[in-house]
């Protein structure tokens, strides 16, 4: 019975994924990600620096980074955020920056929006064309502020974890219970993240049911899909084939198989409200904004 349920549930997901075209949205998501990342990393360190020392939020964040996708899209990360932070000198110089990083970061949440928009199918209505691009921004920082503050819990997490490992002395047994402890928190913190995506950045409301069922299988496909894009990219020369741009293109598959696991595990959600009947059909224009 539950077999059944789970393999109708997917095979409606995966008919939706090629209908609402998730591979071209995944495409776009990636091009408009390769302008955001690093303003994105900027200000997720700069939130968690407000409780950490600067330092040490830019390395978590770096090795973060380098557990996905490895040393050569860690060091392309790096490079991003050591520009971010080259920023000119001055009130007005400082200003500016701060400006074109928001709408730089918050582009690519925009994007992301669009494309759940398209899954849960929601259309904003015109009538709020202005407060909606300004929604979107703040909806979009707003979500900033979260990653800024889950990168912070793991990071906590790991470094207590490492601290008592530490002073304890004898047998390892210890270090695996405290590394699984770790990877679990991991888990935690990458589901609470989707979880938090797919229930704010739609334009129609999307029960907490659907959105943690999406949330965990995408928290674990993504789990399983690092590796094998980790094989993947490990298995290709790209160094040679594309010289100084090859940490570019390292990032740039990452962002683009992870899409499309995050447009899935959005399509598992959608198929699993379909199922449960609490899913209704195309609305044909959202709640207007208030």
């Amino acid at each position: 019975m539950i077999g059944g349920t789970v393999l109708r549930i997917v095979k409606r997901a995966v008919a939706a994924f090629i209908e609402d075209r998730a591979m071209s949205k995944g495409a776009a998501i990636a091009f408009y990600t390769t302008f955001s990342l690093a303003p994105v990393l900027f200000l997720v360190v700069t939130v968690a620096s407000l409780f950490l020392r600067e330092e040490t939020a830019r390395g978590g964040v770096i090795d973060a980074v380098r557990q996905v996708v490895g040393d050569t899209g860690a060091q392309a990360a790096a490079g991003m955020l050591e520009q971010a932070y080259a920023g000119g000198s001055g009130t007005l110089a400082t200003l500016a920056s701060i400006v074109v990083l928001v709408i730089a970061a918050t582009t690519v949440f925009a994007e992301l929006q669009d494309s759940l928009n398209l899954i849960w199918k929601a259309k904003p209505s015109p009538r709020w064309m202005v407060w909606d691009l300004v929604r979107i921004r703040l909806l979009s920082l707003s979500l900033i502020v979260v990653l800024g503050f889950l990168l912070l819990v793991s990071l906590v997490v790991s470094m207590a974890l490492a601290a008592v490992a530490a002073k304890i002395q004898g047998p390892g047994g210890f270090a695996v219970v405290a590394q699984a402890v770790n990877l679990a928190v991991s888990y935690l913190v990458i589901t609470a993240m989707f979880a938090v995506t797919y229930r704010v950045l739609p334009d129609r409301t999307v029960a907490w049911r659907e959105v943690l069922v999406g949330a965990v299988t995408t928290a674990l496909l993504f789990s399983i899909g690092k590796g094998l894009i980790g094989l993947y990219i490990g298995s290709r020369d790209i160094g040679t084939t594309f010289g100084a741009g090859s940490a570019l293109v390292v990032v740039l598959i990452w962002v683009y198989f992870s899409s499309q696991i995050f447009l899935f595990g959005a399509e598992i959600a959608k198929a699993y409200g379909e199922t449960r009947g609490s899913f209704a059909a195309p609305v044909a224009d959202a709640d207007p904004a208030p």
